[in-house]
């Protein structure tokens, strides 16, 4: 009934629940002991059920994720952005404002737009590295971007992850699942699954 790792979920839950029962007896008939209490797994059974708010992506083993991820395929138009070369880092600050206020207006309609963006951020970031600015990276983006380094480096991981897999741009998933679902993602495009061919090209 239950894949695998659905399966490890229900277990896990299962001994948290059992050990927190063990110690909240311990608790009741001997006082405070100092002994440390059980540790909530990462993921519940509830998620399985969908009782869990932070958990709205399910527990999916390789083939079912790929099987979803195929629903969500953008028909028609794929909103697309060139980024022109630069030569140096300054030559890139107009783009990089100009692009984030563009995936800003368009984000929902399919990952192409921040994957490309997220490529740009990865070439800005590697000649932030060559010039050797003496503003960290972080600093840089504020000043010049006016924009916060935590989200724009969640771009640059999706797009160092998914942007070499054409298949990708034509989904219309949110960027904060995909960003949930990235290690999911990750072990899937193992070149030995039967599916990395299909999100390669």
């Amino acid at each position: 009934m239950w894949a695998p790792r659905a399966l490890d979920v229900i277990e896990k839950t299962e001994k948290y629940h059992r050990e927190s029962l063990q110690r909240l007896e311990t608790l009741r008939h001997c006082g405070l002991t100092g002994e440390p209490w059980p540790k909530c797994p990462r993921i519940e059974a509830r998620a399985l059920d969908g009782d869990d708010k932070k958990a709205k992506t399910n527990v999916c083993e390789n083939e079912e994720l790929h099987k979803y991820l195929l629903t969500k395929r953008v028909s028609g138009n794929i909103p697309a952005r060139t980024f022109r070369l630069f030569a140096s880092l300054d030559e890139a600050i107009p783009q990089l404002r100009e692009g984030y206020d563009h995936v800003e207006a368009n984000k929902r309609a399919s990952l192409a737009l921040i994957l490309q963006y997220g490529e740009f951020l990865n070439r800005a970031f590697k000649q932030h590295q060559k010039e050797r600015i003496k503003l960290s990276w972080d600093k840089w983006l504020e000043l010049h971007v006016g924009r916060s380094s935590s989200y724009m480096r969640k771009y640059r991981e999706v797009a160092a992850l998914l942007a070499p897999y054409h298949g990708f741009k034509k989904l219309g998933l949110t960027f904060g699942e995909i960003y949930r679902r990235r290690k999911q993602i990750q072990e899937m495009l193992q070149r030995d699954k039967p599916w990395y061919v299909h999100w390669v090209y």
